[in-house]
């Protein structure tokens, strides 16, 4: 449980960053932002691209590996990106900036549908995670497997150890 709570925060502050413009475009890419005009496609991108890199200078693949992972990778990381966009969207829809609650002006309502919604973010996710497993299962060996979801892991400590005091608390 605390790692599914640890997993939605990290894809929670992924977007605060990329949303609050913390973070600098280095590579164009279609997926994601699909609600925040405001947003340059290239802010949005910019967690993925470091992502991305990330995983390609830790994991230890061979051509044909490499040449089924990162098609699977990608799409993975595109519907990710669009679970987020879509849970941020209902929030900002009713008044939850930042994905944030104020508790004191929230009403019972409110309350509930922010839960719910967080609820049916991290199943969505969870689901999606559980289908890249599968899907890479079939594609990499139990050693490249094992290793590919530690490098995740570290990536995912790393942000949020990065991320410490980056954003503020209080608005």
């Amino acid at each position: 449980m605390k790692s599914h709570i640890f997993y939605f925060l990290v894809s929670i502050l992924s977007i605060t960053l990329i949303s609050t413009g913390k973070l600098c475009a280095q590579q164009k890419d279609t997926t994601c932002c699909i609600h925040n005009e405001t947003q340059t496609h290239e802010q949005c991108q910019s967690i993925m691209k470091i992502k991305k890199d990330y995983i390609q200078k830790n994991l230890v693949l061979t051509e044909a590996e490499s040449l089924k992972f990162w098609p699977i990778y990608n799409e993975y990381l595109r519907q990710e990106a669009s679970i987020y966009d879509s849970h941020r969207y209902t929030l900002d829809n009713i008044k939850i900036k930042g994905g944030r609650l104020n508790l004191s002006e929230a009403s019972d309502e409110e309350i509930l549908f922010y839960l719910d919604q967080y609820y049916k973010t991290r199943e969505a996710t969870t689901s999606l995670e559980k289908q890249l497993y599968l899907d890479l299962k079939n594609v990499l060996k139990p050693e490249t497997l094992y290793n590919f979801l530690q490098i995740e892991r570290s990536f995912k400590s790393r942000v949020r150890e990065k991320s410490k005091g980056a954003c503020p608390r209080s608005r």
